[in-house]
């Protein structure tokens, strides 16, 4: 049977964006359908996510975001590979304003495990939990095994104002569970989870775009202009003086991701384009004012006024 299907699905032709093709000679019959080419680029898979907040908890989904957001080496062991890559899918896409800059796997064949031994961060899928000489060379390995309902790995620095959004999530995922319990089909998702599983994404989102929104991080920047080219630089030194003591820890590791380096290079250049924009509407109307006063000629007095030398 799992020849068939595979024999099936590599005869069937790819659809084209936003549209469904169906494999017919299976029962029940199989659909493919291919992602909409619009779509954005900070997409989370609705799906995907209500799939991981049904299956993990609200404890190991803030943990799992804190070791996302601070590069560490994540591996997700599941038995079950829907559920697996959901995981690994939908995580990455849920930190905006920020984007994920590592390797993802959402699943890891048994015979490449020792891919997690790499030195770099990345989040990896895997059926079953690696040997520990896999790890025995790295640091930073975080591990969350969704069957037992365990995480293992540093759960420290943790993210700012935790139990906050911890409190936000909380009636969220009560909602869908209790949607979850009155459904005979468990991977299909109503409108009611829909509206639900969109809260969880722009409560997080807003969170993580409260960590440092563009207004706080314009308030820690300088700005060149000597060049005649505005050249505008983060000054993280500001940032943490101003900065909780309590959260300096986080802000200190976070500040040396690659998340967080493609974050502050991205706004920088929107500044130094606003400022660069703003030269040249200045330069236009100065140079406008001065055509003017240069056509006007010099100031003429009324004829009762003329001095005769």
């Amino acid at each position: 049977a799992n020849v068939d299907l595979l024999r099936a699905a590599l005869e069937t032709s790819v659809p084209d964006p936003g549209k469904t093709s169906m494999v017919s000679d299976m029962h029940p019959p199989l659909q493919f359908r291919c992602p909409n080419a619009n779509m954005p680029e900070d997409y989370v898979p609705i799906w995907a996510l209500s799939l991981c907040l049904l299956s993990v908890s609200r404890t190991h989904f803030l943990q799992l975001l804190g070791a996302l957001i601070l590069e560490k080496k994540i591996v997700v062991v599941c038995s079950n590979l829907r559920l697996l890559s959901s995981i690994t899918m939908a995580f990455c896409k849920i930190l905006h304003p920020f984007d994920y800059q590592s390797v993802i796997i959402p699943v890891l064949p048994v015979h490449l495990h020792h891919f997690c031994g790499a030195p770099v961060p990345y989040m990896m899928g895997v059926t079953e939990r690696p040997d520990e000489e896999v790890f025995k060379d790295v640091n930073d390995v975080c591990i969350l095994d969704v069957d037992r309902q365990l995480w293992e790995g540093e759960s420290s620095p943790a993210i700012p104002n935790r139990k906050t959004i911890r409190g936000k999530l909380k009636p969220l995922v009560a909602d869908l569970k209790r949607s979850f319990v009155e459904k005979s089909d468990v991977y299909s998702v109503s409108e009611r989870d829909e509206f639900v599983v969109r809260e969880v994404i722009r409560t997080v989102r807003e969170y993580f775009g409260s960590l440092i929104d563009t207004e706080e991080f314009r308030r820690h920047c300088i700005r060149d202009l000597s060049t005649g080219k505005p050249v505008t630089v983060f000054v993280q030194d500001s940032f943490f003086y101003y900065a909780a003591p309590k959260d300096r820890p986080f802000f200190k590791s976070f500040f040396k991701t690659l998340i967080f380096l493609s974050f502050t290079d991205k706004t920088l250049r929107m500044f130094d384009q606003q400022a660069e924009q703003d030269q040249l509407v200045l330069s236009a109307s100065m140079k406008q004012e001065a055509e003017d006063v240069e056509g006007d000629g010099p100031p003429t007095l009324p004829v009762d006024q003329l001095v005769l030398s």
